[in-house]
């Protein structure tokens, strides 16, 4: 079973290349050092400084929420029929109803596909009422250990699945912070807080309408909210704070 041979589409799986997080991060940091105006500042010292917060917030609260997430939504339990063929090949699981690619289910070492398997086939041997764990690197068959690379083709009869998930990449830490280096902390909280508002509003839409997908792409929605910060953020700050002290008074 082959994990590593087919590397995935980007825009397919959702993946912020590393060429716009990191490359925005150092790209942050120098424009900070040659204009401290884009941080309110008139100091290169106080500019960078102002940029090593927004790169430190914006990392950590979005890090937070990923080892939240993980835990809270990192597995995937399917119910299947009784005595439901499921196929292991070389390059993903196939489901009756669906096939998903490994290159999906495993995003750490840590990540592994459970099931508890009537019947377990081999090429070479078979297996009955044990225990199946799929990792990157491991198979293991009841007490038994195997090189995953060794075998290509595996089918178990189970009724119930258990597949990692992520609820959210890290490759959204790492452009939270290359936006924090360029707008500095408070900005990156402003960002945070008006994407979450546009993902569940997005959300809560396709759902009302009957089309709610299994996962939502953040990284457009950290985008947009940025763009709605630099063109129009204070004023939408503005107008919030006018609607707070409307309904709880001027005091609140």
């Amino acid at each position: 079973m082959n994990r590593g041979s087919n590397p995935p589409s980007r825009a397919k799986h959702e993946i912020i290349p590393d060429e716009i997080t990191v490359g925005g991060i150092l790209a942050g940091i120098i424009c900070s050092c040659l204009l401290p105006l884009l941080h309110g500042q008139t100091s290169v010292s106080d500019a960078v400084r102002e940029s090593g917060l927004g790169i430190a917030t914006g990392a950590g609260i979005i890090y937070f929420f990923v080892r939240m997430g993980k835990l809270v939504w990192g597995r995937k339990t399917f119910l299947l029929p009784p005595g439901t063929r499921i196929i292991f090949t070389e390059t993903g699981l196939v489901l009756p109803d669906r096939e998903i690619p490994y290159e999906e289910v495993f995003y750490r070492p840590s990540d592994t596909i459970r099931l508890h398997a009537s019947t377990v086939e081999l090429v070479d041997r078979c297996y009955r009422e044990v225990q199946i764990r799929l990792s990157a690197s491991t198979l293991q068959i009841g007490d038994e250990r195997l090189n995953p690379e060794e075998v290509p083709c595996m089918e178990a009869v189970s009724d119930r699945i258990v597949i990692p998930r992520e609820a959210m990449g890290l490759g959204d830490a790492k452009y939270m912070a290359a936006i924090g280096a360029f707008l500095g902390w408070q900005r990156v909280v402003f960002s945070l807080f008006v994407s979450s508002a546009l993902g569940a509003a997005v959300g809560l839409s396709l759902a009302a309408l009957g089309r709610k997908p299994e996962r939502l792409a953040y990284g457009p929605y950290i985008s947009i909210a940025a763009g709605l910060w630099i063109f129009a953020g204070h004023p939408i700050v503005a107008w919030y704070m006018r609607l707070m002290a409307s309904i709880f008074g001027p005091g609140h």
